[in-house]
């Protein structure tokens, strides 16, 4: 099939099973060059094919059709016409189609495994000429890394400047879709294939017991168009935040308890700074649970060295662990954060850059002991707050993931801090009280 070489690249030429049984095929010549053949290939499936061009070194596909009988009918026809979409696609293609075109262990069929795991995935057109994707399994990751390799710029550029297809309107359903290495379940989108823009919307996806909505636009036209984002993600299952905690961040959980969870975000930037342009907000909350060997509260209690707590044993009891944050530029600034324990209370003001693995928090921790008990702890009291409480600054800064934490002065602590202590100690919620925290 080497002749096919001025249509095809060598890769996907390489990948066919052979022998082709080629058969009825023309070629005619007259202001263009046209090509026409039949195929029938060795395992079953049989095809047309159709090329045009001005001569042998400019002829391009115009027409590809597959049947395999019972499984798949497809016609795809490419547009060369720069105000045309670039394909047209009408009928039926499921991959067990395309395991018998390719040979074992080619590139192709290589690809196709890493996308699919190997599983069953089937397009189709309806009444309406909708596509409709149905998937068991959709590995993005090896897609767009596959896409990216064999892409370049200028490439890039023309296929980013019409839409890809003639269809208005692509369904996606799949029952897990790979993005950025998350395994993504029960996922249910619309991609729609508009003239100024590609627009995908997603109206359900779930992710280690979160689920999401949101919309991705992709402008046509230039190689580096502004993509817009907008997302909006909350808890689905609240039960225990050990589930959803271990999932996400691929460790053992070091966090239990029942949570509520929400964010939103939005951006507008081109792709390759997208991830880094987010705006939005974070809530979460979560009481009557522990705190398992969490690296930062670890050595932030060890700094302020009053209370002997066993994090890896019996965990840090809390009764409401509360975080209100805004996003900007996907940094998280936080706005309202502490932690209402059994003896103490943590306050926490500053930000954290996950996408760099960079912090900068103070914290205030208020140890809920007698004023007399703490003196003889500590020789330097830091601040008494009511006549009967005190606070112990300490900062936390540089790697999230292996924070340098260190005793901090009075002076060093802003207002609003102290003020968000002052107010959790004067709420109803009564911290001084014995309540029983798991």
């Amino acid at each position: 099939l080497h002749w096919l070489e001025f249509a095809f690249d060598r890769e996907t030429i390489d990948s066919i099973r052979l022998p082709v049984e080629i058969f009825e095929s023309r070629v005619d010549k007259k202001d263009l060059m046209f090509v026409h053949a039949k195929l029938k290939f060795p395992a079953g499936p049989t095809g047309l094919l159709d090329l045009s061009g001005r001569d042998t070194a400019h002829l391009t596909p115009t027409l590809l059709a597959l049947k395999d009988t019972g499984i798949s009918d497809l016609l795809v026809i490419p547009y060369s016409d720069p105000n045309k979409p670039r394909y047209s696609v009408d009928g039926r293609i499921d991959t067990r189609t395309l395991q018998k075109l390719l040979i074992p262990g080619t590139t192709l069929h290589s690809a196709l495994n890493e996308i699919t795991g190997g599983d069953i995935m089937a397009l189709y057109t309806d009444s309406v000429s909708d596509l409709h994707l149905n998937s068991y399994k959709l590995n993005l990751d090896n897609f767009l890394k596959r896409k990216k390799a064999g892409q370049d710029k200028q490439e890039e550029e023309k296929a980013n400047s019409r839409p890809l297809l003639a269809q208005k309107r692509l369904f996606f359903n799949g029952r897990e879709l790979i993005y950025q290495n998350r395994s993504f379940t029960d996922v249910d989108a619309v991609v729609r294939f508009d003239r100024d823009a590609t627009r995908v919307e997603i109206s359900k996806a779930a992710l280690c017991g979160l689920t999401g909505t949101g919309q991705v636009i992709i402008p046509h036209g230039g190689a580096a168009p502004d993509i817009s984002t907008l997302f909006f993600v909350e808890s689905q299952d609240s039960t225990n935040i050990a589930r959803m905690s271990s999932c996400l961040f691929k460790s053992q959980s070091v966090i239990n308890g029942t949570y509520t969870f929400s964010m939103d975000l939005a951006g507008r930037a081109p792709k390759d700074t997208i991830v880094r342009s987010q705006q939005g907000s974070i809530k979460f909350e979560a009481v009557q649970g522990r705190i398992f060997k969490a690296t930062i509260l670890s050595r932030l209690l060890s700094v302020i060295n009053i209370l002997d707590v066993d994090l890896t044993q019996k965990g840090f009891a809390y009764k409401r662990f509360t975080v209100e944050a805004d996003i900007r530029d996907s940094v998280i600034e936080l706005k309202k954060c502490y932690i209402d324990a059994e003896n103490m209370a943590v306050i926490a003001s500053g930000w954290l850059d996950p996408l760099n693995d960079k912090m900068d928090i103070t914290f205030l921790v208020a140890p809920f002991k007698t004023i007399d008990t703490i003196i003889k702890a500590i020789p330097v009291v830091n601040t008494i707050l009511s006549g009967r409480l005190v606070s112990l600054p300490a900062r936390a800064s540089g790697s999230i993931s292996e924070p340098n934490v260190v005793p901090l002065a009075p002076s060093a602590v802003g207002k609003g801090l102290i003020n968000m202590l002052k107010d959790l100690v004067k709420t109803p919620v009564r911290l001084f009280q014995d309540e029983k925290t798991p």
